[in-house]
């Protein structure tokens, strides 16, 4: 086993709730992580979890709506930011 793989496979170990499933053939072909939360499989490649995304089953995308990211500024910055029109795709 390479280091980089070791490297892997330690992170993985260290995440509660994740197992690797394939063998680990390089940073950018994907592996079959399983999660245990969730029991379900999904496909990833090794950097994709190693930079922190998770299973795509649980964490699917969430359409950001005004009030959302206004909640996320007053979280981050109380009181510095108001959102005052609505995002228009040009």
């Amino acid at each position: 086993m390479n280091k980089f793989a070791k490297k892997f496979y330690d992170y993985v170990d260290s995440i509660e709730g994740y197992k690797c499933l394939t063998e680990y053939k390089g940073s950018s072909k994907k592996v079959t992580m399983f999660h245990e939360e969730c029991g379900k499989k999904y496909e990833q490649t090794p950097s994709k979890f190693l930079m922190g995304r998770r299973c795509h089953n649980c964490s699917p995308s969430v359409r950001l709506t005004k009030e959302i990211i206004q909640s996320r500024l007053d979280e981050k910055f109380p009181n510095k930011f108001t959102i005052i029109s609505e995002y228009k795709k040009l």
